[in-house]
């Protein structure tokens, strides 16, 4: 079991207007599931996300990551836990404009301190990957966004992360681009990767293993 949330209570605010955003949410992801997760706008996907991913903490339950116990007190440990365990992707890309192609995705291996040398033999390698050998000293303002979004994807899968997390990867993409970048995505989860991707689009996540339905803050069966 790579991902194991018991009872996960996350609140904002405090009297009227106090938020739910989770509310005692359960969760199991198995190794090398690709896993969907939908509902509507404030449901709580994005707040999920963001505490399988160390960016948020939680008021109250227990996060097991690969039987490893969180603990969301300890701010060093929760840095290192998202920089050597988890890969994220989100909507906009976030690439850094004044940066090209090969520095964004270079960016993970500076903060580990590589030798330029092994820097350059990994991002090159993620670069032909992915596909972008003629885009290398690209910006983004001079790419597509399907192209932007697999500097980010190849940003995201630089260190090796044990999990990809995927916030509307292709909301903000054409049906054409958004095929092309599914189609990286499915083939890294066939080399064993775990990804959740947050999304609103049915027809994406029949291409996952399984759906979870977010209502409430709480996991919600279908009928």
């Amino acid at each position: 079991m790579l991902i194991q949330l018991n009872n996960i209570h996350k609140d904002y605010g405090q009297g009227d207007n106090l938020v739910k955003a989770l509310d005692g949410l359960s969760l199991q992801v198995e190794k090398g599931e690709m896993v969907a997760v939908m509902g509507k706008s404030g449901s709580g996907k994005s707040t999920l996300l963001n505490v399988i991913g160390g960016l948020d903490t939680i008021d109250r339950g227990d996060y097991f990551f690969n039987d490893d116990r969180i603990i969301f007190t300890n701010q060093n440990q929760l840095a290192r836990f998202r920089h050597n365990k988890i890969g994220f992707i989100v909507q906009n890309f976030a690439l850094i404009g004044r940066k090209t192609v090969f520095d964004n995705i270079a960016l993970p291996l500076k903060y580990n301190r590589l030798a330029r040398s092994e820097i350059k033999t990994k991002v090159m390698a993620a670069i032909s990957n992915m596909g972008l050998q003629d885009k290398v000293n690209r910006y983004p303002y001079q790419l597509s966004g399907g192209q932007c979004q697999r500097v980010a994807i190849a940003r995201a899968l630089i260190n090796e992360p044990a999990l990809l997390l995927a916030d509307e990867p292709t909301g903000a993409l054409d049906s054409r681009t958004e095929e092309e970048v599914m189609r990286v995505l499915l083939e890294f989860n066939r080399q064993g990767k775990t990804m959740l991707i947050v999304t609103h689009d049915s027809n994406i996540a029949s291409l996952c293993h399984r759906t979870v339905h977010i209502l409430d803050g709480k996991e919600v069966a279908l009928e």
